[in-house]
């Protein structure tokens, strides 16, 4: 009935004891997702090819989102797994969000590099903040087989594009 490219999220709540407390698995609601299972359509835009998070799944600010690469929409989702809808960090970003972005040691911050199909050899160098919204974001050049940031190069001490010898290194 779905696509190799259906995302199914799974997790199992366990108390502090380590005792399994409850187990879900729910399909992450993308267009193409709903029209299969013959509902409504979720809030918010899912892309121009209906194709939902198929990545990575993780929390942030208080959010648990579904993740996917190549500029593609990310989803919101409930603590049970239940898609509350597409994901632009409070209208701040556009276009995606990758699904591989690395937490900052020191601040909490996420950061991540991001390519998205159409946009040619651009990426784009994001920063969201602990509050959940872009702090940061801009566009380079760079070549976009480099589309994930080094987590071992995030911290205080690196930031992506900064020039060797000075405040930091280039994580990418």
């Amino acid at each position: 009935m779905f696509a190799h490219r259906r995302c199914q999220c799974s997790a199992t709540a366990l108390s502090y004891g380590g005792k399994a407390e409850w187990y879900r698995n729910r399909w992450v609601r993308d267009l193409q997702t709903v029209a299969a299972l013959r509902e409504p359509p979720i809030p918010g835009y899912g892309g121009p090819s209906g194709i939902g998070a198929n990545t990575n799944v993780i929390g942030y600010a208080g959010r648990t989102l579904a993740l996917v690469e190549a500029g593609i929409d990310c989803y919101e989702l409930t603590d049970e797994l239940d898609t509350v809808g597409v994901c632009d960090f409070d209208g701040t970003i556009t276009g995606g969000y990758p699904a591989h972005p690395q937490r900052d040691p020191d601040t909490g911050e996420l950061h991540a590099v991001s390519y998205a199909l159409g946009r040619g050899d651009k990426v784009r160098y994001s920063v969201i903040g602990v509050d959940g919204k872009v702090r940061e974001s801009r566009f380079d050049d760079r070549p976009r087989e480099f589309p994930r940031v080094d987590e071992r190069l995030v911290g205080k001490r690196h930031r992506y594009g900064s020039v060797p010898g000075s405040a930091g290194s280039r994580c990418c």
